[in-house]
């Protein structure tokens, strides 16, 4: 074997431990492992961290008292001068009065003025009088003084003034059941404006190739009336949406009434049918029902006759004209499908139209089978209807529901809504 040199011998590429070197021990040449090198240990690693200071000791005894007087503290600033005593009841005692000289006798009348004779003493002074004497005049007022005088104490306060009359708008909406109260500051005469929207009628579930139809949208109604037409307060009822469906061939929940106290109702719309009748909208006079060609009530001034045409209703109050939609079937709309309906809850639709009812102010009907909801102005949309799928519910205030053929369930009609506001006088 060739003698070579350790700088010229190859590099290690790694170390399992078990590799042999030689080594001197005690004057003999003996071998070792590496491991067994290794194993001896290195040198010391650098200190660690300083640890985290240990707690605070406890306070030490109180110090002896100093001997030592502070500085005395500025003089405090004067105090007012007190009030003046009474004045004295008891008079000083007189002087003695001094003895008269005897007169002379008066001669004549001199025409010529003597020279004046000179001032006699001073008499003494006499006891202190007890009239006073006039006021001396007024002396020139001395310079502005520099130096704040102290306040004085605050007076009692004056009593609340009178509430005055609210000019604001105030607006209370009811989403669920609750009490309505008069708020204070308005004058009787303010009017008041309620708003009611009536429960959506929620979608049909079929179970095999029917015909279900949609629920109806809710009704909506309004009343002006004086403030003082009203209670301190007065109880809300929210009229529920119709329950969703999730038996096969079963028709859909009607909504219920929306009322306040005995001042207004607004009804709900009829529940789907299985049968192809959508549900028809909420009237102003009554509820809706799955007749088709009517929308809730048939107490009206003037009826369009027309099978699918809305009927046009005079006001309760007297307000305006209102109309109500119907439902549709599988050959014709009935309010329901094609029409917007002016407050009336529009109508659900049935399979030949499956599209609900538009509405300005009620809710929009619920779709039937594959149909798409009825949409409105200012109530709430209604739900879409399935084929397959579940039925979309309608959305609040008073959105019918949308049907279904063999999905799981209907769409649910949506819960009404009451909006109460009071205008200042």
């Amino acid at each position: 074997m060739a003698i070579i040199q350790i700088p010229n011998l190859p590099a290690v590429v790694s170390l399992a431990g078990n590799e042999q070197v030689e080594l001197v021990q005690a004057g003999v040449s003996r071998r070792a492992t590496v491991r067994q090198i290794a194993s001896l240990g290195g040198p010391t690693g650098p200190t660690g961290p300083t640890g985290p200071t240990g707690p605070t000791g406890p306070t030490g005894a109180t110090g002896a008292a100093s001997t030592v007087a502070g500085p005395t503290g500025p003089t405090g600033p004067r105090g007012p001068t007190g009030p003046t005593g009474a004045a004295s009841t008891v008079a000083g005692p007189t002087g003695p009065t001094g003895p008269t000289g005897p007169t002379g006798a008066t001669g004549a009348a001199s025409t010529v003025a003597g020279p004046t004779g000179p001032t006699g003493p001073t008499g003494p002074t006499g006891a202190a009088s007890t009239v006073a004497g006039p006021t001396g005049p007024t002396g020139p007022t001395g310079a502005a003084s520099t130096v704040a005088g102290p306040t004085g104490p605050t007076g009692p306060t004056g009593p609340t003034g009178p509430t005055g009359p609210n000019s604001a708008i105030n607006t209370q909406t009811f989403a669920a059941n609750g009490t309505w109260t008069k708020p204070a500051g308005y004058g009787t005469t303010s009017r008041v404006l309620i708003q009611a929207w009536g429960g959506g009628g929620s979608g049909a579930r079929h179970a095999t190739s029917g015909l279900p139809a949609g629920g109806g949208g809710g009704g909506y109604n309004e009343r002006w009336l004086a403030l003082s037409a009203m209670g301190a307060t007065e109880t809300v009822t929210i009229g529920a949406g119709g329950a969703q469906v999730t038996t096969a061939t079963t028709a859909g929940n009607p909504g219920s009434t929306t009322t306040v106290g005995t001042l207004i109702s607004a009804y709900g719309g009829a529940g789907g049918t299985i049968a192809s009748n959508g549900g028809a909208g909420g009237g102003q006079l009554s509820a809706g029902t799955t007749t088709v060609n009517n929308g809730g009530s048939s107490a009206a001034i003037f009826t369009n006759t027309s099978p699918g045409r809305p009927q046009v209703l005079i006001s309760t109050y007297g307000d305006f004209y209102q109309w109500q939609g119907g439902g549709a079937t599988a050959t014709a709309t009935h309010g329901g499908s094609a029409d917007a309906l002016l407050h009336g809850g529009g109508g659900g639709a049935g399979s030949a139209f499956p599209n609900g009812g538009n509405s300005v102010w009620g809710g929009g009907g619920g779709g039937g089978q594959g149909g798409t909801g009825g949409t409105s102005s200012y109530g709430g949309n209604g739900g879409a209807g399935g084929t397959t799928g579940a039925g979309t519910a309608g959305t609040a205030p008073s959105g019918g529901g949308g049907a279904t053929n063999t999905g799981a369930n209907s769409g649910a009609g949506a819960a009404g809504q009451v909006i109460i506001t009071v205008f200042p006088a």
